[in-house]
């Protein structure tokens, strides 16, 4: 009977020992993560429809990646710059033509976000971005190369999988009326 109390004793001494070594290793951890991020993303879109004088543009689904560079003030405020780049195909109608001629599009975009963060449940966060956009838009077989600008915003949702790594979702969208359209992204961020 003596063994067995002595045994529990430290078997309830070890755990708690381990318990706060993890403890302290879970906050030293925490303490070591840098302000800075980077995301990498794959990227969609919902494509557009532009109503030129004498025809249409039809943007289909665009393809493409993105990356985010970030610095968090706090927990819950963040400051980035994001570039994407993405290809679509574009489908050109003449006004009363039937015909219609498909030619290859490319964007690429920059932005200055500022990024509100806040913790839902464990590991699942909410975030919400505002900042303003540059796009630069190609179709050199309509001799298209342009630039607009507008507001950008976006929300998503992230999951941690440790202090240093998360995945996200997040659907963007802007002022800039284009053949693009809204994006949608799903990516890994980095914590330094």
């Amino acid at each position: 009977m003596k063994k067995n109390v002595v045994g529990a004793g430290l078997a309830i001494m070890f755990a708690t020992a381990y318990a706060n070594a993890n403890e302290d290793f879970k906050i030293a951890n925490e303490e070591s993560v840098s302000p800075y991020y980077m995301t990498v993303k794959l990227m969609t879109t919902s494509g557009g429809t532009v109503y030129e004088e004498h025809e249409t543009l039809k943007g289909d689904h665009a393809r493409g990646i993105g990356i985010d560079v970030g610095y968090k003030f706090n927990p819950h405020f963040a400051v980035e710059i994001s570039a994407a780049y993405g290809r679509n195909d574009v489908t050109k109608t003449e006004e009363g033509s039937l015909e219609s001629e498909i030619v290859r599009a490319t964007y690429v975009s920059y932005a200055l976000n500022f990024v509100f963060f806040q913790p839902l449940w464990d590991e699942i966060g909410f975030f919400a971005k505002l900042g303003y956009e540059k796009e630069h838009e190609k179709i050199s077989a309509l001799n298209i190369s342009e630039d607009d600008y507008g507001v950008d915003y976006a929300i998503g949702f992230n999951y941690e999988l440790n202090a240093h790594n998360a995945i996200f979702i997040e659907h963007e969208r802007s002022t800039i009326d284009g053949l693009r359209g809204d994006a949608y992204f799903v990516g890994l961020e980095f914590k330094f």
